[in-house]
């Protein structure tokens, strides 16, 4: 992780650089060492229903965001206001992952979702401006 930090410094990337991954022995070994850097937590899912989630590996029990993160990025399938609303209340936000549909991408932002991770950045805002 400090090679990491090395690059992001050498070209003064920490103002808008955002470090995002599923394994949380990365995320604060980032933060121990570079405070200042943005952090986001991936998840792939939740369940509805039970305490289980998925993110590299399924996990029973309820998914705990780490402290310092500053969002929690999950699969698109897996978002809904009742997600939305929870990481909001403590201050976080909430992106979603891989969208590269338009209709996809309208039901994300009518959702209210934070950002959008998409492998198609030209097509998202030209959906995003339409509407």
């Amino acid at each position: 992780m400090a090679k990491v930090v090395e690059l992001i410094r050498k070209y003064h990337a920490e103002k808008w650089m955002i470090i995002q991954s599923f394994e949380p022995l990365y995320l604060e070994e980032l933060q121990r060492i570079a405070p200042d850097i943005v952090t986001h937590q991936l998840v792939f899912g939740f369940s509805p229903w039970l305490p289980v989630y998925f993110d590299r590996s399924f996990h029973f029990g309820r998914f705990k965001y780490l402290p310092g993160i500053k969002s929690i990025n999950c699969f698109y399938m897996y978002a809904n206001k009742r997600i939305l609303e929870k990481y909001h209340k403590r201050n976080l936000t909430v992106y979603v992952f891989t969208i590269d549909k338009p209709d996809q991408i309208l039901k994300a932002a009518n959702m209210g979702v934070d950002g959008i991770i998409t492998n198609d950045p030209e097509l998202a805002l030209k959906t995003l401006s339409k509407n």
